[in-house]
């Protein structure tokens, strides 16, 4: 959304510690740290020990309390599951202990960081999780989760209320500072692979749709607010989701093909390994093209979940019929052409030049 004013200003009625930093200073108040930059917003009301997760959860809940029994959106952005800036993972204490404990009990895990090349550069990826701090994180999100549920059928309301949960981007797998892991699939966060772009997306509707069913249509975030409008019965307005279709018809049983066409961009670097790319996906085939030294992938990832086997010299014409809609998409031509030189873009000053 933004800094804290813009929040206000694109109709919520109240902000809690909503800014546009991407993770906290610190999960341990009072949520501060190096770079200052990233220290936490309006949560100057707590006490040592306090909990980043549970304080965040606990001023939910009193929202729900005060305005629990009249229509209300709860949008909930927890800063777990991410990195704090003071260390790679900070779980909370007693759930860190208890996982440190329980890994005593399981077989030995390969932890070691493997090379794995892709489009031209090797990067360090882990093949397994074993990291007990980034547990007693899950752990948090899990528990605090269950609260807001309890909440709701202590008021009355869970079987009136929609809950959808789903994330932004795939776990930290790469580099040093690697915590986890979505193997089989290929990388994580910061990687235009399916590691990095496949999140959970779980939807709670009671009396509408029924508990425990997976469904294999393929949908991305930009179909949430659509669908919420079509599951509120509230008259669509395409100008706003041009980008989105309502999926709701999934929530009935219904598979819906995949005849879209994905873009993605990550035009710059970062220090997780990756290298500024791009990405279309239509039907099973997804290209994935690096602008700064022009190599270009193909992967058929309906067949090939784990994109290791690369088609993009044996299949030209689809490869050349791929790139060109990419750069159909792209038309000012800035992000594909922008790391043809020796320099690529380092910050998000520079990123926003080439949107």
């Amino acid at each position: 959304m933004g800094d804290e004013a813009s929040v206000l200003k694109n109709g919520f009625d109240v902000n809690i510690a909503g800014c546009k930093i991407g993770q906290p200073a610190n999960f341990y108040f009072p949520y501060k740290g190096k770079p200052a930059s990233q220290n936490v917003r309006g949560m100057k009301d707590g006490k040592s020990g306090d909990y980043l997760t549970n304080a965040l959860t606990d001023k939910a809940l009193k929202l729900l309390d005060k305005n629990g029994d009249k229509p209300f959106l709860l949008y909930f952005s927890y800063y777990n599951v991410h990195k704090p800036a003071v260390s790679n993972a900070q779980g909370k204490k007693e759930h860190v202990e208890y996982f440190k404990e329980k890994l005593k009990t399981m077989p030995d895990t390969d932890l070691t960081l493997r090379d794995d090349a892709r489009g031209g550069h090797t990067v360090k990826s882990l093949r397994a999780q074993r990291n007990p701090e980034y547990a007693g994180q899950i752990k948090a999100l899990d528990d605090s989760v269950g609260r807001i549920i309890r909440k709701l059928e202590e008021m009355g309301v869970a079987d009136n209320t929609i809950i959808i949960f789903t994330s932004d981007q795939g776990s930290m797998c790469t580099s040093k500072t690697g915590v986890s892991t979505a193997h089989p699939y290929r990388f994580g966060k910061a990687f235009l692979f399916e590691g990095g772009l496949r999140v959970p997306f779980i939807v709670k509707w009671p009396g509408h749709m029924r508990a425990g069913k997976t469904n294999d249509t393929v949908t991305i975030n930009t179909d949430i607010y659509p669908t919420i409008m079509d599951m509120l019965g509230i008259q669509q307005n395409k100008l706003q989701h041009q980008d989105g279709i309502s999926i709701m018809s999934t929530f009935k049983g219904e598979t819906l093909p995949f005849d879209r066409t994905f873009y993605w961009a990550y035009p710059s670097n970062h220090s997780l390994g990756h290298n500024a790319s791009l990405a279309i996906r239509k039907g099973p085939y997804k290209l994935i093209h690096w602008p700064r030294n022009g190599a270009t992938e193909l992967y058929n990832v309906d067949e090939d979940i784990s994109e290791s086997n690369d088609l993009s010299t044996e299949n030209p014409e689809r490869t050349a019929n791929l790139f060109k809609l990419l750069k159909e998409w792209e038309p000012t031509g800035k992000i594909l052409t922008k790391f043809k030189g020796k320099r690529a873009l380092k910050d998000n000053k520079t990123r926003k030049k080439v949107k």
